[in-house]
């Protein structure tokens, strides 16, 4: 150290026995130094988060929260093992110097560690509420699952580095890991399936918390609950929670309506057939009714057209496209249009066909 060497000249160049205690002077001025520094690191939080232009969702107005803690603890690391060096150069502790650097050496790389996992923190908490006023970037759901692989790998990364400093050979545990993961994983299949389903499902988001989805092969209709790494849960019609292993998305069907553009509108109207003669009248009346409506999309085939003759009813084709996705509007929206259908048939003197039937009684004369 810098300061060590300076104290070193000093006592060979005047006599020792007038600085006997040189070493009570090394640790008094590292204490200064330690002081100072952590006074200036709060000076230059402080002035950096007075000069950010960053709005409040930003993660640079968190700097100082990001920054300081890491910086502080590695000042203290710092100046702690700095008064261990200077006693145990007096003192004569050689075994425990032995180690001290190394130490030295994996505090910092913890430090530096603990500061990038609580910047990834604070992007993530950034982008989520960015999401939430509007202000869309990532997918919180991606944002989500990169943190977590991001939080992994830093930690394997810091441990190796860790290990190595420590003067272990990081070899031959790779190595041995490799066997011991292939072991786990087959003896887990399953739950690494299900882990790796889980994280197909926040990357490639086929649905996400909150959507509506529809399970054909097993008949499971509910909304999204929670995506886990294990399991999916979904809340049922009938309000009960359906918990599905991750792995079983990746080979089955599945419809999300939440994600729907527009809702088909399909029906068949029947009228007597004693009402031909007013048949083209009211496929246009009908047709007229259809496009006048602002929920129906224009930009898509209307189809409304006399299609059939029936054996009791004449039959008329309706097929179009609403705007109104969400279920309850679409109720809505489709029962005013079958109205306004009945008064296009009322209007025209139509009547909608009713099963009959005629008994025949034979006569008494027979």
């Amino acid at each position: 150290m810098c300061l060590r060497w300076i104290m070193e000249e000093v006592s060979s160049a005047w006599d020792l026995d007038v600085l006997t205690g040189v070493w009570i002077i090394e640790i008094v001025v590292g204490i200064l130094v330690l002081v100072l520094a952590n006074f200036g690191l709060k000076k230059v939080m402080r002035y950096l988060r007075r000069r950010s232009l960053a709005t409040p969702y930003d993660w640079k107005e968190r700097l100082e929260q990001i920054c300081y803690l890491p910086i502080h603890f590695l000042l203290w690391i710092l100046g702690i093992t700095y008064v261990i060096d200077v006693l145990g150069h007096h003192f004569g502790f050689s075994a425990a110097l032995d180690y001290l650097d190394s130490f030295r050496n994996a505090a910092v790389i913890s430090c530096l560690s603990w500061l990038l996992l609580r910047w990834k923190t604070e992007v993530q908490n950034s982008i989520i509420v960015k999401n939430q006023i509007g202000k869309k970037s990532i997918d919180p759901g991606t944002a989500h699952i990169l943190g977590k692989l991001l939080t992994i790998l830093i930690s394997v990364i810091t441990l190796m580095i860790i290990l190595q400093i420590l003067g272990l050979d990081v070899m031959p545990l790779i190595a041995f890991g490799g066997i011991g993961a292939a072991a786990i994983g087959f003896a887990g299949k399953d739950v690494i399936a299900n882990f790796f389903g889980g994280l197909m499902l926040y990357i490639s988001r086929p649905f996400t918390a909150g959507d509506l989805i529809l399970l054909p092969e097993r008949d499971i209709e509910g909304h999204v609950e929670e995506i886990g790494w294990y399991t999916t849960s979904i809340r049922d019609k009938e309000k009960r929670p359906v918990y599905l292993p991750n792995a079983m998305f990746s080979t089955m069907l599945v419809i999300n309506s939440s994600r729907m553009s527009h809702r088909r509108l399909l029906e068949v109207i029947s009228i007597r057939q004693e009402d031909f003669a007013q048949v083209v009248a009211i496929v246009e009346g009908i047709r007229q009714v259809i496009l006048s409506d602002p929920l129906i999309d224009k930009n898509l085939p209307v189809h409304v057209f006399f299609s059939e003759f029936g054996d009791y009813a004449l039959r008329i084709h309706l097929d179009a496209y609403s705007l109104a996705t969400r279920h309850d509007e679409f109720l809505q929206f489709k029962q005013e249009i079958l109205i306004k259908i009945q008064k296009v048939l009322s209007a025209h003197g139509a009547v909608m066909p009713y099963p009959t039937s005629v008994t025949i009684y034979p006569s008494e004369s027979s």
